[in-house]
């Protein structure tokens, strides 16, 4: 469908923070019916612009207007009147509510005569609402908890399209959400541009944006530099675009020859993973791929001590280490970049320097009383600071206000600042821009040439054969496969993921044998 008519235009709109401009005379506009992909990198200013929108901020400068009529969106209260509506990365759901009662959140609760809220109402119009979607039914009965990200994310939108709304804004759709289910998404977001509403949608994933996107807008240091029709313009001009420079080498790699053995993992075993056994050399990146469920991140959660095993042995520069808690593998010279880095692997309300510093705490302590000196953590965590390239007002700054590729820096700088002799990097560049993420391969490039041992979990069949050296392919918790980049298509281990065999036609009588460097 040919989008209309202009309904949003932004126009000239800036937003300032103490020291930052966030947002320089932005001009944006989507048309009625259309599909409009917003991309920039961390920190370009997309999350100022919606917020602004949302009225979650007060522009400093500029206008709003919808339907040719300026307009002040003073609270989020206003916008979702205006027909403005947000789906954000992060689901604003109740998990032990019914998905009926998240699509209710928030607005009134139909009655009975006693003015109880009649749940059998409340249950049949949410019915109504999903139905406009293909979704099981009795869905609006079901625990959200208890329900795919697809459904969730799917009730999301019905809650959204029951409001009235005009034009949704979609930050991050797919960021959890299986190939399938992403196809399912697209199919939706279809519909609802036929309905005649329009969608802002926000990605990294660029290939998604040329898939829905009739439009894309491009924010780079808070200013608009480019406004593209997707069916004229290539990938490469977006890159351009966004990164203000020559393309970059995506995959940035350098040779670098192994060393000795110095992780070795011997029929590794818990109640959800299988006997597996590998090997990792000194300045080797090993990946492993697998489809969500595949066992990865439980493998690792293993290795490090998060998941009890029951049975194994893990050999580090060859000797026999008993890995039984996260600090005793901190200890044995392990560390682990987690898949949620918010989670997981930072504490939101500290700042930065204290979380570069937080995994080995007591080197910065006077004696072994704890109390931090606090001169010597400045100057370790300005020293991450400017080789990550981090960027932060200050090193006192609260990594919560950081950008997610410059987050994701801290929690690197956190582990590398422990000299691990094994790193895992479990997802690192989820939800990060293209910039981010070669800044990413190289650190992990950097720490093998220094002769650590890598291991690198990745859903991308492009990300492992361009960053690993080799590769192993798990499936229901066991290794089906050892590939190498120069040896593999990204065919060959697509098939490995789906059917558990790889693409020399070998089944799963290869699970777990030992492989060697």
């Amino acid at each position: 469908m040919t989008a209309g008519n202009a309904l949003l235009k932004v126009e000239h709109v800036t937003k300032r923070f103490p020291g930052v401009t966030s947002l320089d005379r932005v001009c944006f506009e989507v048309a009625e019916g259309e599909v409009h992909g917003l991309v920039g990198e961390n920190g370009a200013g997309k999350s100022t612009l919606i917020k602004v929108l949302a009225g979650i901020y007060a522009k400093d400068e500029g206008s709003i207007h919808l339907d040719g009529k300026e307009v002040a969106i003073t609270d989020p209260n206003v916008a979702t009147a205006l027909g403005l509506s947000f789906i954000h990365q992060e689901l604003f759901q109740v998990p032990y509510f019914t998905v009926g009662e998240n699509l209710f959140f928030g607005r009134k609760y139909p009655r009975n005569r006693l003015g109880l809220i009649d749940w059998s109402a409340v249950n049949r119009q949410a019915a109504d609402e999903l139905s406009l979607f293909e979704v099981p039914k009795d869905l609006e009965g079901q625990l959200t908890s208890r329900t795919s990200m697809a459904y969730r994310y799917i009730g999301a939108i019905a809650k959204a399209v029951s409001q009235k709304c005009r034009i949704i804004f979609m930050d991050e759709p797919t960021a959890s959400l299986t190939r399938d289910e992403a196809e399912a998404l697209f199919a939706i977001i279809d519909k609802l541009r036929q309905q005649g509403i329009s969608i802002v949608y926000i990605s990294h994933r660029l290939e998604e944006i040329f898939r829905v996107c009739d439009r894309v807008t491009i924010l780079r240091e808070g200013k608009v530099v480019g406004v593209h029709q997707t069916g004229t313009v290539d990938m490469g001009t977006v890159i351009r675009d966004m990164l203000g420079e020559a393309l970059l080498d995506k995959y940035p790699k350098t040779k670098i020859d192994p060393g000795p053995e110095i992780l070795k993992v011997e029929d590794l075993e818990s109640r959800i993973v299988p006997k597996v056994s590998f090997q990792l050399r000194r300045g080797e990146i090993l990946g492993l791929i697998g489809l969500v469920g595949s066992g990865r991140t439980e493998l690792v959660n293993l290795l490090f001590g998060l998941d009890r095993r029951t049975g194994g042995r893990v050999y580090i520069d060859g000797k026999e280490v008993n890995n039984s808690n996260a600090k005793r593998a901190i200890a044995n010279g392990m560390g682990f970049v987690p898949e949620d880095r918010q989670k997981q692997g930072l504490i939101l309300n500290f700042d930065v320097k204290a979380n570069i510093t937080l995994a080995n705490f007591m080197k910065y302590c006077l004696g072994k009383l704890g109390i931090i000196n606090s001169i010597k953590e400045r100057q370790a965590a300005e020293k991450y600071v400017s080789r990550l390239r981090i960027k932060t007002r200050s090193t006192s700054s609260s990594v919560e206000h950081l950008s997610g590729g410059n987050q994701q820096k801290v929690v690197i700088a956190k582990w590398i600042d422990t000299g691990p002799k094994v790193l895992i990097f479990d997802e690192p560049t989820k939800g990060i821009d293209i910039g981010a993420k070669t800044e990413v391969y190289r650190l992990i490039q950097e720490l093998a040439a220094k002769g650590a041992g890598v291991i690198l979990i990745s859903s991308e069949v492009e990300e492992i054969l361009g960053v690993a050296d080799r590769f192993l392919i798990l499936y229901k918790g066991s290794v089906v496969g050892e590939m190498t980049p120069d040896r593999a298509t990204p065919h060959q281990v697509a098939i490995a993921m789906q059917l558990g065999r790889n693409g020399n036609g070998n089944g799963e009588r290869n699970a777990n044998r030992q492989t060697q460097a």
